[in-house]
């Protein structure tokens, strides 16, 4: 294996760490594994694979071999693409995972050619897609787990069995279902026959939305009495304001940039990502304070124009994950949502406002354009959140006959 480049390049890159703030130890990672790569330079590596196998079969210790994946991943990325790190953790050496890539070279096809079709269709999420093609790719592994190498050889108690156990019972939702009927329609187009009789087979499943969860008044106010603490930071602090203020996805928050805060119109502005529509909210004080405070005091100095930034370094725009995870830790703090069950999502801050605004006898069509749906039917499963005139609807039972045991308190 060349390792000239390394040889003579390595520098570069322990000078781009330390400008770029990465911790002492981090450096001394990699200047540690680079001098040993450079020093054993065996015959017998002929990629970065080799080189990481090789260490792993002399150490035993697992943390050793996670760090050492790790930079070893870190500085193939810098040796062979003259790229520095950046949190990325692209190795060749490690292997993909996910049903996928266990299937046979026919189903995958299949699900390649979905993703393709998807994206003519319009699909414009990629999450739906991701999820559907999923779904399809489990399906797929189980079909071929049973033997089945192609559709043609697909029986319909093979395809029951992925849905439902021997007692009938269900195994996966209507939802799994619905995806695996999207892979198999646009399959159509590469293997008509065997694509809409797969589909025939499938069974007939009832969709149950479960019970739409919200924010109780107590667990609102202990959010609050969060937010006026100093036990967050200032990000973390201004992304709390804006999902308790403003409804905005977590994918939304996320895309916001510099140029989204209007101070001169007090509003934000965006377009949002699950429906490409565009929207405008009005920035409220305690929103547009927070924001200023982390913009001024708080957020680091780096080349991205996206508002939120990674506290960690190399800096980069912030991930859905970090949002989710920061509800996740206000919550802990909060000490609210603790149970088994109780749903943390970010999602959680929409029901509230929109349980909060069917309250007040805000109009449908209303509560979509603040919510940014595209559709004023996208509110009709929150009406069941909605206890105060859900009550109203209620009838007497005074004219029904009754023990007097019934309403007894002990």
């Amino acid at each position: 294996m060349e390792l000239t480049n390394l040889r003579q390049h390595h520098e570069e890159l322990i000078y781009h760490m330390k400008n770029y703030g990465y911790s002492m130890s981090c450096i001394y990672m990699y200047k540690r594994q680079i001098r040993e790569i450079l020093e054993l330079d065996m015959d017998s590596w002929t990629s970065y694979k080799d080189i990481y196998q090789y260490f792993e079969s002399v150490s035993t210790n697992q943390k050793d071999l996670k760090w050492r994946r790790s930079v070893i991943g870190g500085i193939e990325y810098f040796d062979l693409n003259h790229l520095f790190p950046d949190r990325r953790r692209i190795c060749s050496f490690i292997e993909p995972k996910g049903a996928y890539y266990t299937l046979n070279p026919k189903f995958q096809q299949l699900i390649d050619h979905y993703k393709a079709y998807a994206e003519r269709a319009g699909k414009t999420k990629e999450t739906t897609i991701d999820s559907e093609s999923h779904c399809g790719a489990t399906f797929f592994y189980h079909l071929q787990q049973l033997g089945c190498s192609n559709l043609e050889s697909v029986t319909e108690s093979d395809i029951l069995s992925y849905f439902l156990d021997e007692s009938s019972a269900l195994l996966r939702s209507a939802g799994s279902c619905k995806n695996v009927k999207a892979v198999l329609k646009a399959g159509i187009e590469i293997n008509k026959a065997a694509c809409e009789r797969v589909l025939l087979f499938l069974p007939c499943l009832t969709e149950h939305r479960k019970n739409i969860q919200v924010l109780t008044d107590e667990e609102v106010e202990k959010i609050k009495q969060l937010l006026n603490s100093e036990c967050l930071s200032l990000r973390d602090n201004a992304v709390l304001q804006l999902l308790l203020y403003t409804g905005l996805r977590g994918i939304d928050i996320v895309n916001l940039n510099l140029q989204s805060i209007d101070w001169r119109r007090d509003c934000i502005r965006l377009v949002q990502s699950k429906t490409k529509a565009e929207l405008e909210l009005p920035l409220l004080p305690s929103v547009g304070n927070a924001l200023y405070d982390y913009i001024l005091t708080e957020r680091p100095h780096c080349a991205y124009d996206t508002l939120f930034i990674s506290a960690a370094v190399p800096h980069e725009s912030l991930k859905v994950q970090t949002i989710r995870w920061i509800v996740h830790k206000a919550f802990g703090l909060a000490k609210i949502r603790m149970n088994k069950g109780d749903r943390i999502g970010t999602h959680l801050f929409r029901h509230n406002i929109t349980s909060k605004l069917l309250e007040n006898n805000t109009a449908l069509p209303v509560i979509s354009n603040i919510l940014g749906h595209s559709s004023p039917r996208s509110v009709e499963p929150y009406l069941h959140t909605d206890f105060f005139h859900l009550k109203q609807c209620a009838l007497s039972i005074e004219e029904f006959p009754i023990r007097q045991e019934v309403f007894a308190i002990d």
